[in-house]
């Protein structure tokens, strides 16, 4: 995940209780359904995207944290649905990659 920019969530499933409930109270394009499937709520034709950013090293405990933000795109439009920071356990080869 850490390599990775972005995954667009259209269509897929998601698991997170967190992320669902962001998406279903406060997404303007997409719901989640019964089998925690991210589908369009309309015709319109937007896309769902998990954005990754890593953050500057937690100086206590020196461990890399990240921000993942999910925002809806439609054409020049976006919209922030969820955003939350954690922290990432990760080598130090690949932090410094990325």
């Amino acid at each position: 995940m850490i390599a990775t920019k972005e995954i667009c969530l259209n269509n897929r499933k998601v698991a997170s209780p967190n992320i669902i409930d962001a998406i279903k109270t406060k997404s303007l394009y997409f719901d989640v359904f019964e089998d925690k499937q991210v589908s369009y709520r309309s015709n319109y034709k937007a896309t769902l995207w998990m954005i990754f950013k890593l953050l500057p090293q937690d100086k206590k405990n020196n461990w890399p944290k990240m921000q993942i933000t999910l925002e809806e795109k439609q054409y020049r439009d976006a919209h922030v649905i969820y955003s939350f920071k954690t922290y990432c356990k990760l080598s130090k080869n690949l932090v410094q990659q990325i």
